[in-house]
């Protein structure tokens, strides 16, 4: 997940301000990561990545909509 979310898909000045920024993660790409993983029911596997993820990028906004979602997901 972490190797997907370091592809560069910008080019100039967003690409330039987001290189330095080692906190800015993807949730997108975790919520996807978390939908694959709920319906192969790898559920340890999704709670893990959802607390690795948290513990990478510690400043993740927890209230977009991509994040009630997941965590929907993982409580149930």
């Amino acid at each position: 997940m972490y190797e997907y979310e370091g592809i560069v898909t910008e080019r100039g000045l967003v690409a330039e301000l987001s290189q330095n920024n080692p906190f800015k993660g993807d949730p997108d790409i975790l919520n996807r990561l978390t939908l694959c993983l709920s319906r192969a029911k790898r559920y340890s596997e999704m709670s893990t990545a959802v607390q690795d993820y948290l513990a990478h990028f510690p400043n993740s906004d927890l209230n977009r909509p991509v994040f009630q979602a997941i965590m929907k997901r993982t409580s149930t």
